[in-house]
């Protein structure tokens, strides 16, 4: 929605919303960006990654 104040300068509403969604869509890119290159490299979990999508086992970042 545009919307025009008045100086006359016109500015979008919901640009917030805009933003949320654009760093959603990001980290939702990047995650199945993420799953991807582990499975074509031969070192996804697959099994526990289920576990941990269905809140079966607690994920815990692996250092290295």
């Amino acid at each position: 929605m545009l919307l025009l104040t008045s100086k006359g300068a016109a500015t979008v509403t919901g640009g917030g919303f805009i933003t949320l969604a654009a760093t959603l869509a990001t980290m939702n890119g990047n995650s199945v960006a993420t799953i991807f290159v582990a499975w074509w490299e031969g070192t996804l979990d697959a099994e526990r990654a289920r576990r941990i999508i269905n809140r079966e086992e607690p994920p815990v970042a692996i250092e290295g």
